[in-house]
């Protein structure tokens, strides 16, 4: 169905949302023992190690949907091909924490949160947005969130953090001192900013932190998800499928427990298959989230692992590219894959760079994050866990009919366009206003 291990051209890109987010985590020092089944690397080692991954269940976290367990090699194969073929039909929803079972995922939204239905227009309300570096990714979050904000008459005030606590901590407490209605902060470990949360609860400001998981731990109002386990989940699919069940792949390992927790659902895939061969790289925190760090380490793992077809990179920036430079200057032929993709990563696809690239749009998730503030001003429902939500996974390939201009806004729109649910006539129904203006501005 999906052609030899040897075929290159099959490609699918899941654009990324919040790569920063993973580099925000390990700086901040959420590394560490995690949730690994095979554990991480002693600080300060700089050894591309590779360990084979032991298949216990320590990976297993609370909530997840499912598990591939107690199937054969054949199976799984079956399942990895059947993923694949939902993902070339356009954007896939799921849960937003563990492996999710086949029958989880969806071509829309049945199995998530709709719209909370408005009524009436909404009183006026200022928000402050702090995005983690001014990078192309969180501009573009920054505004689709002020544009989609605007048409409820809401404005949005824009700052940006550096990689720091201290400058967590600071454009926090900025913001509790402006007195907005709402901070909503892009990634943000609360475990951080205990004192400006508890600021702002007691001075009647709503919290919201896009994060997509509640391992980051209690502080914040509301967590806000995105889909990196089945970004992962989608990638081990592809890996199985597309080597027909006899894959040797090597999984990058970051450390930082969030990035731990989604991208064991890539090793969890891989384990259940009996002919295929997957192991652990263990990097420094260095080597993930500074481009000349990266291609060192790739090509240590490299030489260490001749034989290789496979090596997943924890996300798509700052580090993809050095990572994919390293692959050439070996002159490897192992496929490198990502997820958290970014229009680069896109345009490595294009260009029979990388076969596949995970990620999912930012559209869908700044509007659930309005739509939570919503629920908080009129009286709604708030989920209480951010796995209650689903978010959107994107896939293209050489099945795809089309593939969007490799651009943010490009993305964006192609998301719009082809997803299996209406996300934007949805919400403008349900909020009563229009949504045509959301893309402006974005590049």
């Amino acid at each position: 169905m999906h052609g030899s291990k040897s075929r290159q051209g099959v490609v699918r890109l899941l654009v990324g949302l919040f790569s920063c987010l993973l580099v925000a985590l390990v700086i901040a020092g959420c590394g560490g023992g995690g949730s690994s089944s095979s554990g991480s690397s002693a600080e300060g080692t700089e050894s591309a190690e590779t360990t084979p991954e032991s298949g216990s269940e320590e990976t297993a976290q609370e909530g997840e949907e499912g598990s591939p367990e107690d199937v054969s090699s054949g199976d799984i194969t079956a399942q990895a091909e059947e993923l694949v073929k939902l993902g070339e039909g356009g954007v896939v929803w799921g849960h937003t924490e563990g492996f999710q079972k086949p029958d989880t995922l969806t071509s829309d939204n049945s199995n998530g949160i709709m719209p909370f239905e408005l009524k009436g227009k909404p009183k006026p309300r200022t928000l402050w947005f702090i995005g983690l570096a001014p990078t192309g990714s969180y501009q573009a979050i920054s505004k689709i969130l002020t544009n989609a904000a605007a048409a409820l008459g809401w404005q949005v005030k824009t700052v940006y953090a550096e990689f720091t606590p201290q400058s967590y901590q600071e454009q926090m407490s900025a913001a509790v001192r402006a007195h907005p209605d709402a901070i909503v902060a892009g990634a943000i470990p609360p475990t951080l900013v205990k004192q400006q949360l508890a600021e702002a609860k007691a001075a009647g400001i709503k919290t919201v932190n896009f994060s997509g998981a509640d391992i980051l731990g209690p502080g914040f109002d509301a967590e806000i998800p995105t889909s990196f386990n089945v970004q992962n989940e989608m990638l081990g699919a592809y890996t199985v499928a597309e080597s027909e069940g006899t894959a040797k792949a090597v999984w990058v390992n970051p450390g930082a427990a969030y990035a731990q927790l989604f991208n064991n659902t890539y090793a969890e895939f891989l384990e259940q298959c009996d002919g295929c061969e997957i192991k652990e790289a263990k990097p420094t925190e260095a080597a993930v989230v500074t481009p000349s760090e990266a291609g060192p380490f790739v090509s240590s793992t490299l030489q260490q692992n001749p034989t290789a077809e496979y090596l997943l990179w924890p996300f798509s920036e700052p580090t993809f590219p050095s990572a994919l430079a390293a692959v050439k200057s070996a002159g490897s032929s192992v496929n490198l894959i990502a997820p958290q993709g970014t229009p680069a990563s896109l345009e490595a696809v294009i260009k029979g760079e990388s076969p596949t690239v995970a990620g999912d749009p930012f559209t869908p998730t700044d509007l659930q994050v309005l739509d939570v503030l919503l629920r908080m001003f009129e009286g709604g429902k708030v989920p209480a866990k951010a796995n209650e939500w689903t978010a959107p996974t994107l896939i293209w390939s050489a099945n795809s009919k089309e593939l969007p201009e490799p651009t943010i806004r490009g993305i964006e729109e192609w998301t719009a366009e082809n997803s299996g649910w209406d996300f934007l006539a949805e919400y403008e129904k349900a909020w009563g206003v229009s949504l045509a203006k959301v893309f402006d501005g974005v590049k």
